[in-house]
């Protein structure tokens, strides 16, 4: 019931359309009501006494109820449907808005076919409770209040003979539902099933292709597809079983009326025109009686989408402004963590006590094998995670004691896999400051060494990208993605391996542009190449999410460990080899992300 009174709110939000809706049903069904009343009284006092200006009168009356009837009934459709999709596109905006403040580590466990699943069929399913289905409910209710009442004037005799069939139906239909709901629920479940098979088939074309696996694939969906189809005929099979089992139940009491309505015809007891309008007044319960499984499925259907939808909507970020949060002032750019603990699943530690800070306008590098912690430390700092243990500030402010939005509108961070959006160049770096002139948009793709490839597209900055960056490399959409990160000219910038697609000449290139940019700015550098970070101020080495070690990079040479074994691989010999050039005068240069 706390679901259905809910979905009953999210449709009277629409109140005046909603009640437009009700009242057009409420006279269109005593509309209805009229007719048969009107059809005996045609039988009754016009054919049997051959009264024919009477026949004429009542003929009239029959089409003026049916023409109001019929827009009275255009009425309703119209007015529930409109308060139908005025009540989809708010939940789906609800639903939408909700899943923008969900914290990094709800969207690292749901699928985003199941996301896909709630926002359009289950919310087609339950738009419409609020008004068709409830208009169903309070139609069968008013219809076996007053047709009974009106039968049971005509004739109580025959009211009574007639009426034991009813349960009967009601019988059939509570058996129909207890059957039917279950199948309909494995049909969404399965439905899911089918939509996160066809987007994990579509994001990753290009690794199915590349490992030709296709056959693969298209047995997975065709297997997916035909447990839908079974599951689906089922279905049609309790439909195709029980359907005519109620139209057998219904014509049988329709046969019985007939049998004992003539019987009492007969004898004078009754009239022709009575018979004929009982007939239609008790064809007016059946009708209703047929439709109760369709009814309450639709109830059940509703119930079992909402508990989905509002499952979604009722999830609590764990990362959220916290009562009393103050915005972060404008800041120099400290950034400090203190004895910080933190784990993705309990009991499993990613981090353990780390201990770091970067003083405003340095550089600090973050190396380490591969899931060591070091773009979770990144993560802590912006607040996509809360730490369990310890605290991380930024100028002495606890990161969980400021708003959101105002601790994020001071931090820039390029992740490894960018996100680029199906729009134009332009507006893809302008994403965060959609103000941004042009000549500060270009100016950014300079920096980021994105300008040229940029400018060799027909329409430069105006050429439309497909989803996800499709149709630009690797590099190319990380260096937009950087580009779109240092427009915002944060007083923090975090890079997390953010050119690790890029070839080093690039990347020699980049980091010497950033060089002036990154004097303004406190700068965090998550990467695998020593040529990128040999200059940082300070470096990081993690280990099993630890900070094993700490210094710059001659200091760390000093020492044994991993960051020597990665310089010993990727740039002792060059350097080497850039030495005894020079010293055999040879004019060799010192040996930079270029020559790696």
């Amino acid at each position: 019931m706390k679901i259905l009174r809910r979905l009953l709110a999210a449709s009277f939000k629409h109140r005046r359309v909603a009640l437009l809706a009700y009242g057009a049903w409420l006279i269109s069904t005593l509309l209805s009501l009229v007719a048969p009343t009107l059809f005996k009284e045609v039988i009754d006092n016009g054919l049997v006494k051959g009264d024919l200006r009477f026949i004429a009168a009542m003929s009239g009356a029959i089409v003026a109820v049916a023409v109001l009837a019929a827009l009275f009934l255009f009425g309703k459709a119209f007015f529930t449907a409109v308060t139908s999709q005025k009540t989809g596109y708010d939940l789906r905006r609800q639903l939408y808005d909700h899943l923008q403040h969900l914290s990094f580590g709800f969207h690292d466990k749901i699928q985003a076919g199941q996301m896909i699943s709630v926002a359009l069929s289950d919310i087609e399913l339950v738009q419409g409770f609020g008004t068709q289905a409830i208009i169903n409910i309070l139609d069968t209710f008013l219809r076996y209040l007053m047709v009974l009442a009106i039968m049971f004037l005509l004739s109580g005799e025959l009211a009574l003979w007639s009426l034991p069939l009813l349960p009967i139906l009601g019988v059939i239909a509570w058996f129909y539902h207890k059957k039917v709901r279950p199948e309909y629920s494995w049909i969404r479940q399965q439905r899911e099933q089918v939509v996160i098979a066809l987007e994990e088939a579509i994001n990753g074309a290009r690794v199915v292709k590349a490992f030709a696996r296709e056959p693969h694939e298209r047995q997975k969906f065709e297997r997916e597809g035909r447990e839908l189809v079974r599951l689906m005929m089922r279905a049609v099979s309790l439909n195709a079983t029980f359907g005519p089992l109620m139209n057998m139940v219904a014509v049988s009491g329709v046969v019985i009326v007939l049998w004992l309505g003539g019987r009492l015809v007969i004898t004078g007891e009754l009239s022709i025109g009575a018979l004929v309008a009982f007939v239609s007044y008790y064809q007016m319960l059946v009708q209703p009686t047929q439709q109760l499984p369709s009814i309450m499925d639709s109830i059940a259907t509703s119930i079992t989408s909402g508990e989905r939808l509002f499952g979604v909507v009722d999830t609590r970020s764990p990362v959220r402004d916290r009562t009393g949060a103050h915005d972060l002032p404008p800041v120099e750019g400290s950034v400090a963590l203190e004895n910080v603990t933190f784990e993705y699943e309990r009991g499993q530690p990613v981090l353990h006590e780390v201990e770091m800070e970067a003083a405003p306008g340095k550089m600090v590098a973050i190396v380490g094998p591969t899931g060591s912690g070091k773009s979770t430390l990144l993560y802590l700092i912006a607040r996509f995670y809360d730490v369990q243990q310890g605290a991380v500030r930024i100028d002495g402010h606890d990161v969980r004691d400021v708003t959101l939005k105002s601790l994020r509108e001071q931090i820039g961070v390029a992740l490894q896999e960018p996100l680029l959006f199906s729009e134009t160049m332009a507006n893809n770096i302008a994403y965060g400051r959609p103000d941004a002139t042009m000549d500060e948009i270009i100016a950014a793709a300079k920096a980021a060494q994105a300008h040229d490839f940029i400018m060799e597209f027909p329409e430069g900055y105006q050429h439309r990208i497909g989803e996800r960056g499709a149709g630009l490399s690797g590099g190319q959409r990380q260096r937009t993605a950087l580009a779109r990160t240092l427009l915002l000219r944060r007083p923090i910038l975090m890079l997390d391996d953010a050119t690790a697609s890029v070839d080093t000449e690039t990347e020699y290139r980049i980091y010497q542009t950033l060089k002036t940019y990154m004097q303004d700015c406190t700068t965090l550098v998550v990467a695998q190449r020593v040529s990128t970070i040999k200059d940082a101020d300070q470096i990081l080495v993690m280990e099993e999410g630890r900070i094993v070690d700490r210094g710059t990079h001659a200091e760390l040479l000093t020492r044994e460990g991993f960051y020597s074994r990665i310089y010993d691989i990727q740039l002792k010999d060059q350097e080497r080899t850039a030495a005894l050039a020079r010293e055999a005068g040879l004019g060799g240069r010192d040996i930079g992300a270029a020559d790696v």
